[in-house]
């Protein structure tokens, strides 16, 4: 499986599973959470890694925000 065909799996084909073309890809009025990295994801899988924005419902979270998070919460899992 290509790079391009893992992440069309994990984010276009998953509305064509759930029969909602209103997730998987970008457009007004989708329901869709936005992850933008540092680097391309088509380069490598690694850079999947390098978070520099994620968007939940509108909201605008950035990188040190979710490391905060993700920090505080690494032991319990």
């Amino acid at each position: 499986m290509t790079i391009a065909e893992v992440l069309k799996t994990t984010t276009l084909h998953v509305g064509e599973y759930l029969k909602d073309s209103s997730y998987g890809t970008i457009k007004e009025g989708n329901k869709a959470d936005l992850i933008l990295l540092q680097k391309n994801p088509l380069l490598s899988l690694k850079n999947l890694k390098l978070i520099d924005h994620v968007f939940i419902k509108g909201k605008d979270i950035s990188a040190s925000e979710i490391t905060w998070v993700l920090e505080r919460i690494k032991d319990k899992y």
